[in-house]
């Protein structure tokens, strides 16, 4: 596990804070769900750019 450092302005902070109240975690605990979350989409949107556009037209019908 490496440790780093993220800045939050004032706003943000409150924000994530009243989000990782509501769901009874902290604000790193919230920061690292959703950077894990965002890269889990990153990662799908990435093998979806490899699908050739045919090739998802007949997956999606």
């Amino acid at each position: 596990m490496a440790d780093i450092t993220v800045h939050l302005d004032d706003e943000l902070y409150d924000k994530a804070s009243r989000v990782a109240r509501l769901d009874n975690v902290s604000v790193n605990e919230l920061v690292e769900d959703v950077m894990r979350r965002h890269l889990d989409y990153v990662e799908v949107v990435q093998d979806f750019s490899k699908i050739s556009s045919l090739e998802l037209r007949r997956q999606c019908t």
